[in-house]
């Protein structure tokens, strides 16, 4: 069956070319013509039959052993005779029915050069035999022509192991038509289509080769083709249309067309080391119903560069697309891997939408939107690279994400913003964000391990989630926070936070666990309560252990809050704030913390902090008082709150 996008075949309608439009020249009679009954024969006159013979074409010659057109040579010679054609114009539509090479170009006497033209009405060679070689001809329509397109220079069909070489082609195509097994279309020039179609049998085109020819033209493979092979074709104006199947496209290069390599068909294709640029749509357009692999190509200047689509699965290796006007990399196909491409330089270096896919060492650099934006069933990212995207580095949507050892530079929100219902964040560096380092937002559980967020705009790490665990990461040098949390039953563990802008934890938690952080050297001033401070923390039932928060502008440790939590073994010292501020804190335990050397107080209780019990703290060398609390009620000295076994030299009210 002809396929929806057959392009140009016998079902098209008729070409308007100048070409198309002109009547046919008459052609006098030869005078030698009644010599063309006779053959030169290669061997003596005692030769086998079987032998093969060489005849010769020559219109110029009056010997009467050499013909004068092909078509006579062809009806005299015998299966696996060789035919030499002289340089001349050949007014006719030659058939070849037998097995023969035909050879154009060849010079068989004194003075003689040029190619061997074939100036064709319909079609230049219709072949229908095995075995046949056409070669070295330049083949046209006939300029006074009227028939009507397609223009066939060849013609092959139900044939095996023929060859197509060293010819030039104008204006027509050059066509498999059916039935064409394990030919070869080798080094032929001109402005002609190739194609590989099934338009006169109902036998499909398997296992041809087509080497190293270079037009100005296209190529079109239908779905009745198998197997074909096609190695260093340039082709530029229409590039490679492709429905057949278990193709292999080798160093081929399409340029200035609609679509380089279009392929829409049944799969199971192979792209390996082509080229397409500066093509209007899509330079490579891989949407099959079934595997494609496309490995070291490149695409740059396209609309957009490489398109991968169907159900998969892929795999993308190696490819290069840079300077498209809108998509380096556009993957849909439900599943598969993007493994070691480059997208430099296009809007978006890599836009996933599917089910599964797995990322793995590819790089996006200076891409206008965004260096990967992916929202898909579920993604693994490995050892990626974006760098000085204009939004996002990273723009992630998924219901699960696995995302390890990438890194995000530079870009001008984003370098992670991810949007999951699990995952595991692992690893990953996020330096210079315009805005965030990481944004991460899970609606049920993640685990964001040791990973790096510098320098960024506002919030080094921005974390909403259900549950999970937050781990080992460091936020330093950014404009606002190292690290944002909004969590239930989150843990907090050993991250790290230091010369924040502003504060180096604001952590809302419920039922969490904070423990074994660092934060040092933020800016925040202590005036600004409840926004600044090493760790700002508000929630209830938390678990609050082991953390350090040193010489930062404002206040160590602000419990904003906080109720019915436990907060031991935390050493908040040499701040310039307090060095524990309670904030409208209720029901908490304090024990074993440290607060020494502290530019206001030590521990500063508000008026609104009730039912706090602290014991066993240490609080010493502080400004103002070591230990304070502005409470009234039936507690300690008249607070609201109890105070038992704790060291501090000075306290307000006294006896606490």
């Amino acid at each position: 069956m002809i396929s929806r996008k057959l392009g140009r075949s016998f079902y098209h309608s008729p070409r308007t070319t100048a070409r198309g439009r002109r009547r046919v020249k008459q052609v006098a009679p030869c005078a030698a013509e009644v010599l063309e009954s006779r053959v030169l024969l290669s061997g003596t006159l005692g030769t086998s039959p079987a032998a093969a013979t060489t005849l010769l074409v020559d219109p110029a010659s009056t010997n009467p052993a050499v013909f004068h057109t092909i078509q006579a040579a062809v009806n005299a010679a015998a299966s696996g005779d060789t035919i030499k054609v002289a340089p001349a114009t050949y007014n006719e539509d030659v058939t070849v029915p037998k097995s023969l090479t035909i050879l154009g170009g060849q010079v068989l006497m004194a003075g003689e050069s040029g190619p061997s033209t074939v100036e064709f009405q319909s079609i230049g060679f219709t072949v229908t035999a095995n075995t046949v070689t056409i070669q070295g001809f330049t083949i046209a329509p006939n300029p006074n022509s009227t028939s009507v397109p397609p223009l066939l220079a060849i013609l092959a069909s139900n044939s095996t192991e023929s060859k197509f070489d060293d010819n030039v082609i104008n204006d027509s195509e050059l066509m498999l038509g059916g039935g064409v097994t394990h030919a070869t279309v080798a080094n032929n020039s001109g402005t002609f289509y190739l194609e590989a179609i099934n338009a006169i049998s109902t036998a499909p085109n398997s296992n041809d080769a087509f080497t190293d020819n270079v037009f100005e033209g296209s190529v079109f493979l239908s779905e009745t083709s198998t197997g074909d092979v096609l190695t260093g074709n340039v082709v530029t104006g229409g590039g490679f249309e492709n429905i057949a199947t278990n193709v292999t496209f080798i160093d081929n290069t399409a340029d200035d067309a609609s679509d380089g390599f279009d392929q829409f068909g049944l799969g199971n294709d192979t792209y390996i080391g082509n080229t397409a640029d500066n093509d209007a749509n899509t330079g490579l357009d891989l949407i099959p119903g079934g595997p494609v692999t496309a490995i070291g190509n490149t695409a740059n200047g396209d609309g957009t560069g490489i398109d991968v689509g169907g159900p998969g699965p892929y795999t993308v290796v190696g490819n290069t697309a840079n300077g498209n006007l809108f998509l380096g990399f556009l993957v849909t196909s439900t599943s598969g891997s993007i493994l070691l491409n480059t997208a430099n330089n296009n809007r978006t270096g890599f836009e996933v939408v599917g089910t599964s896919p797995t990322l793995i060492g590819n790089i996006a650099n200076g891409d206008t939107d965004a260096g990967f934006s992916i929202s898909v069933g579920s993604a693994t990212l490995i050892g990626n690279a974006a760098n000085n995207a204009g939004s996002f580095g990273f723009a992630i949507s998924a219901g699960t994400v696995s995302a390890s050892g990438n890194i995000a530079n530079g870009a001008g929100t984003f370098g992670f913003a991810i949007s999951t219902q699990s995952g595991t964040i692992s690893g990953n560096t996020a330096d210079n964000a315009g805005s965030f380092g990481f944004s991460i937002a899970a609606t049920t559980t993640v685990s964001v391990s040791g990973n790096t967020a510098n320098s960024a705009g506002t919030f080094g790490f921005s974390i909403a989630t259900q549950t999970g665990t937050i781990s080992g990461n460091t936020a330093n040098n950014n404009g606002d926070a190292g690290f944002t949390i909004a969590a239930q039953a989150a843990s907090v563990l050993n991250n790290t936070a230091n010369n924040n802008l502003d504060a180096g934890f604001l952590l809302a938690l419920n039922g969490g666990t904070i423990s074994g952080n660092t934060a040092n050297s933020n800016q925040g001033p202590a005036s600004a309560v409840g926004n600044t401070g090493g760790f700002v923390i508000s929630g209830s039932g938390n678990s609050i252990t082991d953390n350090i928060a040193q010489q930062n502008a404002g206040d160590g440790l602000v419990l904003d809050g906080l109720a019915n939590s436990t907060v031991s073994g935390n050493t908040a010292s040499n701040n310039g704030g307090d060095g524990i501020h309670l904030v409208g804190a209720t029901g908490n335990t304090f024990s074993g913390n440290t607060a020494d050397n502290n530019a206001h107080d030590g521990f500063d209780v508000d008026v609104n902090s009730t039912g706090n019990t602290f014991s066993d703290n240490t609080a010493t060398g502080n400004t103002v008082f070591d230990l304070s609390d502005a409470s009234t009620g039936t507690g300690t000295a008249g607070t609201a709150n109890t105070w038992t076994g704790n060291t501090a030299n000075t306290t307000n009210p006294p006896g606490l």
